[in-house]
């Protein structure tokens, strides 16, 4: 039903009318069926995440050439979220031309 294209609501309502499935049953089996579908999808997940991450190094490196610490930052940060990294801390100093990152 997801392939479908149906929501989780849609799903749960067709379970209990037309099969009587409780709805406990129907929670704990859609949490197993959405792991499923995570650990199918895990490398085509990671092969676009490692297309993404050359393309930030790309925009990154240009920033750096140009003297764009800013941009490099957010470009850093941006690629950080990607791979699930908590920023904690970002500081950029553009007189020094430093910036300083910290991850939990």
């Amino acid at each position: 039903m997801l392939a479908e294209g149906k929501n989780r609501q849609q799903i749960q309502q067709t379970l209990k009318d037309e099969c009587g499935v409780s709805q406990s049953t129907i929670n704990s089996d859609f949490v197993k069926a959405l792991a499923e579908l995570k650990k199918q999808q895990e490398p085509f997940v990671s092969e676009i995440k490692a297309v993404i991450a050359d393309r930030y190094e790309v925009l990154w490196n240009k920033a750096v050439e140009k003297g764009d610490l800013k941009t490099a930052a957010t470009v850093l940060k941006q690629e950080s979220e990607l791979f699930g990294l908590n920023v904690q801390k970002q500081e950029v100093d553009l007189s020094a031309g430093e910036f300083v990152i910290e991850f939990n």
